[in-house]
């Protein structure tokens, strides 16, 4: 869709199915002219913004608040007024300089049509260079330290998936460090830091195989060559009937990243719930939160209310660095938990967690223990979580913690996963347990495009009612491995 009038009224012209179309950009040409406002989309302002280092997400065509917050970083670098929106004359300055950038970075696109798949990169940086034997390339770099490749690893099971997943976002070590890792079913990206070298690393998901691009430049590189990791996560496209080699074509090939032992599928078990934890609604759509290790390598995500099946979830995206997930349920709820946002926490404030502890053991309609604040950040001062008083038992993990107006305040981390997530050992005192704040799944659930909504000040409610809207908003989690 092209943009006839200011950016400022373009969101209200953007719908769904024309972003799902995908429209023609204008970064799939080479710079010749300066373009008019007429032929400009929201998408060719996010390629722009990724070229002047201000974006650093996926391209996909919605002026949200990621949006505008690149659109105010770029107009305050260019001295303009930084409002977060784009009048024509800026527009059109912004895309050019993007596509100059662009052109200047020499940026092309790789292509296996055999294999089926594609990477754009910087040729000013990388030249393609000996195919390997796994059905990818080693790029020659014109950086010292720099490195890119592609890999097709065979095997398309979510298990082989998760656990090339776990591998990638493991640290090994005090010289390793991950910074960033996010997954879904189909992909999943992660950044971070090995033997003094920044990474990046995407992989996507097909029936049959697996295909990844590694990213490696020096740490000390990062601020100037960072950026093109958003440019080729964005260009790396890979078809549906992604094709790994034949194992007889394969030669031997230089070390990869670790992936998954590729094995014969194990024999058919029945099976079997292997752990539990609690969800909450966070809208209407049938979006669900709760810890990522709750639903971590689940073939089933099967969800309760009041001890009656409701049906199964599905897993949309999850963050190991936070121990969040999202999860995405076909029935819309009428209710779900509105967000403290603004209004800071409190040393003592009183806070109402809600659960399915012990599942099979305590009552099927959940658990409401209440508690106060003890502690605004966590193990190591970990500003992301803070400490209550309130008892936390197996199957709590993922539970809303509300404050004394019924809105969202944090998420309940079990005793034991905040011993984990820290990686410390020896015991914790019972009344010390641990949530990650409502702001740190704020922050999660903008980065990847969920709704949400923000609840400001108001009246106290009584304790009962605020435990009655945590039940209403939650479900139980049962994982079926």
């Amino acid at each position: 869709m092209r943009l006839p009038c200011l950016f400022s009224i373009v969101v209200a012209l953007i719908g769904a199915a024309a972003r799902a179309q995908g429209p023609p950009s204008l970064f799939d040409r080479p710079f010749s002219r300066m373009a008019t406002i007429e032929e400009i989309g929201i998408v060719d302002v996010q390629k722009a913004l990724i070229w002047t280092t201000h974006y650093g997400s996926m391209v996909d065509g919605d002026y949200g608040k990621l949006t505008r917050g690149a659109v105010a970083a770029w107009q305050g670098a260019q001295g303009r007024t930084a409002t977060g929106t784009l009048t024509p004359a800026e527009a059109v300055a912004l895309v050019a300089q993007g596509m100059r950038a662009r052109d200047e970075w020499g940026w092309t696109t790789f292509r296996d049509d055999a294999a089926g798949y594609s990477l754009g990169y910087a040729a000013r940086l990388f030249t393609p260079g000996r195919r390997t034997g796994d059905g990818g390339v080693e790029f020659v770099s014109s950086v010292v330290g720099g490195r890119l490749w592609i890999s097709v690893i065979p095997g398309g099971r979510a298990d082989q998936f998760g656990a090339f997943y776990d591998i990638a976002s493991s640290a090994h070590g005090p010289a390793e460090r991950i910074d960033y890792a996010v997954r879904t079913e189909r992909w999943f990206v992660v950044s971070g830091v090995r033997s003094g070298n920044w990474f990046y690393l995407r992989a996507e998901r097909r029936p049959s195989a697996v295909a990844a691009f590694t990213y490696v430049m020096p740490e000390d590189g990062r601020s100037a060559y960072g950026f093109l990791a958003t440019a080729m996560s964005n260009a790396f496209h890979v078809d549906l009937d992604l094709r790994p080699p034949r194992s007889a074509d394969r030669t031997p090939s230089p070390p990869t990243p670790p992936t998954p032992p590729v094995d014969r599928p194990p024999a058919a078990r029945a099976p079997t719930a292997s752990s539990a934890g609690t969800a909450f609604y966070v809208n209407g759509a049938g979006y669900l939160v709760t810890n990522r290790h709750v639903v971590d390598g689940c073939r089933r995500i099967a969800l309760k209310r009041r001890g009656l099946a409701i049906g199964d979830a599905e897993l949309v995206v999850s963050d190991a660095r936070d121990d969040l997930a999202v999860l995405r349920h076909a029935a819309r709820s009428p209710a779900y938990l509105k967000v403290r946002i603004g209004d800071p926490l409190r040393a003592a404030e009183s806070v109402t967690v809600f659960g399915f502890p012990l599942s099979g053991v305590l009552s099927t309609g959940g658990n409401t223990t209440l508690g106060n604040i003890t502690a605004l950040s966590g193990l190591g001062d970990d500003a992301r979580y803070f400490q209550l008083s309130a008892p936390v038992q197996p199957g709590s993990s993922g539970g809303p913690v509300l404050d004394a107006r019924g809105r969202l305040v944090g998420i309940v981390v079990s005793k034991r996963d905040t011993l984990r997530v820290a990686g410390i050992t020896g015991d914790i005192p019972q009344n010390v347990n641990f949530t990650i704040k409502a702001a740190t799944l704020a922050a999660f659930l903008e980065a990847q495009g969920v709704r949400f909504e923000t609840d400001g000040a108001g009246a106290a409610l009584d304790p009962t009612r605020v435990a009655e809207i945590a039940a209403e908003a939650s479900v139980a989690v049962e994982c079926v491995r």
